[in-house]
C-alpha cells in the first residue's frame, strides 16, 4: 500500500496574427504522477508547450555535484536573433518526459532508474535591409532573408545500484 498523487495543468488559447498568417493555437500542459510506498518511490513528469517557453532548460543531469553534458562538436547554427526576450520570437513545439524510480531490494540496498526524453521543433525567421548612400548621391541597397527550421531530440538514462555498508 502506498500514496499515489496526480497533478495536471493545462492551458490553451490562440494567437492573433496578420491576415495572411491566420491564427495559431497555443498550449502549455504538464502532468505529474507520484507514488510512494515503503519499498518504492516513483516520480514521472510530462510537459509540453508551443508558447515560446524553452523547457530544455529544465532538464539537467548531475554527477557528483558537477553538471555533465555531451559537447557539440559540429552543428548547424540558426539565424542570429535580436535582443528581444526568447519567448517573443521562439516559435516552438516542445515536449519532455521524465521517469524516476527507486526500488528497495533489501534492507540495505536500492536500485534507481532515471530516464528523460526531450524533443523540440522550432522556426526562426529574420529579415534585414541595409542601405548605403554613395558619394555620388547613389545608393547601394540589399535585403537579406533567413529562415531556420530546427528539430532537436535528447534521450538520457541511468541505472544505479546502491548498497549501504555498516
Amino acid at each position: 500500500m502506498g500514496v499515489f498523487n496526480i497533478i495536471s495543468t493545462i492551458g490553451g488559447g490562440h494567437e492573433s496574427r496578420t491576415s495572411n498568417q491566420g491564427r495559431r493555437f497555443l498550449f502549455d500542459e504538464q502532468l505529474l504522477a507520484m507514488y510512494f510506498s515503503r519499498t518504492m518511490q516513483l516520480f514521472t513528469n510530462y510537459e509540453g508547450n508551443n508558447d515560446g517557453h524553452d523547457i530544455s532548460q529544465e532538464l539537467h543531469t548531475k554527477s557528483i555535484g558537477n553538471q555533465t553534458y555531451t559537447p557539440q562538436i559540429t552543428g548547424i547554427y540558426p539565424v542570429q536573433t535580436n535582443s528581444l526576450k526568447k519567448k517573443n520570437y521562439y516559435f516552438n513545439n516542445s515536449h519532455t518526459i521524465t521517469y524516476n524510480q527507486i526500488l528497495r531490494t533489501a534492507s540495505n540496498s536500492e536500485i534507481g532508474l532515471n530516464a528523460a526524453y526531450w524533443t523540440d521543433r522550432n522556426n526562426i525567421s529574420s529579415q534585414q535591409h541595409t542601405m548605403h548612400l554613395l558619394p555620388d548621391n547613389g545608393e547601394n541597397s540589399f535585403q537579406e532573408y533567413q529562415y531556420f527550421k530546427g528539430h532537436q531530440s535528447m534521450l538520457y538514462g541511468d541505472l544505479s545500484y546502491i548498497t549501504m555498508v555498516r
